[in-house]
């Protein structure tokens, strides 16, 4: 039994370095995906030629420099001027006994967002804070224009249809009611699909970018001490799991072990007075 319980702890042991190593590289993967959390750059390809998109970004910085980095940001923006940048929306929230937020809208010229949302998160850096979150969406603008377009000249010529239809002076009342109705319908869908159309141009014509400021702590506790708590809490982990592997396969033995003991020292027992 002693030798099985040998071969056992033997064949666990490459569990044991797994473990181990995989505990050892995570701190690196971690530290790469923390450090590289701006947003690609996405807006200049040709792939991407035709889609609108959003830039938001939330950032994590200590209480006293929130103000100083939302001043900053506002005066890039007016460093490139009205033309290529224009806030649209600002706020700023400290109260007393709580924690300091703010938010700032811009809309920029889409050859510029990029760069400008870098810029803004190098002064992020500098003062102490760091990229919390970084998200953009992008949706197909062009092909929404050019679906516009087409719903609109469809719509037209059933009106052009619809009209001609009308002018007949052999028409039932019946017929004239619903061609009206149809037509009107038309009028109203064909004015939906302009607005769709005016949107979507606009929204290729500026990209907005959103900046949130938070406190340090704010989401929850400062996301270091956060990402350390849940790398020893993920050592708790795989230590338990570790633990019930070896419980796994140790118990059986020690029950078998502790078995044979048992009878071993009962058949002792059962002999010794015969041999008095």
């Amino acid at each position: 039994m002693r030798g099985m319980f040998l071969r056992t702890a033997t064949a666990l042991a490459p569990v044991l370095l797994i473990v181990a190593c995989g505990k050892a590289e995570q701190p690196a993967e971690e530290s790469a995906s923390t450090t590289d959390m701006a947003a690609p750059d996405v807006t200049g390809s040709s792939a991407t030629r035709g889609v609108a998109f959003v830039f938001n970004y939330t950032f994590a910085l200590p209480a006293r420099a929130i103000a100083k980095v939302q001043r900053q940001h506002v005066t890039e923006c007016e460093r490139l001027g009205a033309t290529r940048c224009r806030v649209t929306g600002i706020t700023f929230d400290q109260q007393h006994g709580k924690s300091a937020s703010g938010s700032l809208n811009l809309l920029l010229a889409p050859g510029d967002a990029y760069t400008y949302a870098g810029r803004a998160a190098d002064i992020v850096e500098a003062a102490k804070g760091e990229i919390d979150t970084a998200m953009v969406d992008g949706r197909d603008a062009a092909g929404a224009i050019d679906q516009a377009r087409n719903s609109q000249a469809d719509a037209r010529a059933e009106i052009a249809r619809i009209d001609a239809r009308l002018r007949a002076k052999n028409l039932s009342e019946s017929e004239r009611s619903t061609l009206t109705t149809r037509l009107e319908e038309l009028h109203r869908a064909a004015g939906e699909q302009v607005s769709v159309q005016r949107e979507s141009e606009s929204a290729l014509a500026t990209t907005p970018v959103s900046f949130h400021y938070v406190e340090h702590g704010a989401l929850g506790g400062d996301n270091r001490f956060i990402r350390a708590a849940g790398q020893s809490w993920g050592g708790v982990q795989d230590a338990l799991i570790l633990g019930m592997i070896l419980l796994g396969y140790l118990l059986p033995w020690a029950v078998l072990i502790g078995a044979g003991v048992f009878i071993v020292r009962w058949l002792q027992r059962r002999r010794s007075p015969k041999g008095e």
